[in-house]
């Protein structure tokens, strides 16, 4: 999967010709005002600066205000453009194993993901030189990679007798390396109860954690923010990861994004 765009700058400025249209000027032809040109020497026309239009903020022919052919030596037009990818390959295998008296047997799920993400913001040369009085940045680029196994065991424990409609247990976890950070390790552990078609009660405890996209990392560097590449943690990169819920042959193990719940719902 790929996303690619370009962003285009209009109206702004560049500091460079504001200095040197500001700087100094003289008219080529003398009584004549639309004969000005900008000169690095003073009184030197053979120091003529090309296609410089002489500012003067104060007064001027126009009325003091700065006229079209002005803003256009002085404004540009700038196009950077950005670049995401994103490569994954899945591989899951999940089973029914016994039945413990409930209405549908034990899954077992098992999985693996290789994940490959990438990035890229090109900028247009005036801003990447530091030379446009709006929004400066510079080219960036990066990508890391992830392997990841997971597995998830929902285990039926009762249904359908006095007092119980519904009784299960859940246990999930995934370890996931990053060639950007090293390895991490998630869980989830979960119960279900139902007395009655009524009532539902649920408990969770669940810990998640995920790096850093690219993105990102990206849009951090375009703001200023340095990065840490030490604790404290960052926590404005910390994301949850996606609850894992994956489909057996009779049915989908439910999902949570819940840290650590306790729920009483009425259905």
């Amino acid at each position: 999967m790929a996303a690619a765009g370009t962003f285009t700058t209009n109206g702004a400025i560049r500091n460079s010709r504001i200095a040197d249209a500001v700087g100094p000027s003289m008219l080529r032809t003398p009584g004549d005002p639309t004969s000005a040109v900008c000169v690095k020497t003073p009184r030197d026309l053979t120091t003529v600066i090309p296609g410089c239009v002489p500012l003067n903020l104060f007064g001027g022919p126009n009325n003091g205000t700065i006229d079209p052919a002005q803003i256009g030596y002085l404004g540009f037009q700038g196009t950077s453009r950005a670049l995401d990818t994103l490569f994954t390959v899945d591989a899951n295998i999940g089973r029914d194993i016994v039945n413990l008296g409930a209405d549908r047997p034990i899954a077992l799920v098992l999985g693996y993901q290789f994940r490959r993400q990438s990035g890229a913001q090109i900028a247009d040369p005036i801003a990447a030189s530091g030379d446009s009085a709006d929004f400066n940045f510079t080219s960036t680029q990066g990508r890391f990679t992830a392997n990841e196994v997971y597995g998830e065991l929902s285990v039926p424990i009762l249904a359908n007798v006095p007092g119980v409609q519904n009784l299960e247990a859940s246990l999930a976890g995934r370890y996931v390396n990053y060639s950007s950070f090293g390895g991490k390790f998630t869980g989830k552990v979960g119960a279900r109860y139902s007395p009655c078609e009524e009532l539902t009660q649920r408990l969770s405890a669940h810990r998640a954690s995920a790096s850093c996209t690219s993105a990102i990392r990206k849009r951090r560097q375009l703001s200023g923010i340095p990065a840490r590449t030490s604790p404290p943690r960052d926590r404005s990169c910390e994301t949850s990861v996606p609850a894992m819920a994956f489909r057996t042959a009779a049915r989908a193990i439910p999902a949570t994004r819940s840290w650590r719940t306790w729920a009483a719902t009425r259905i």
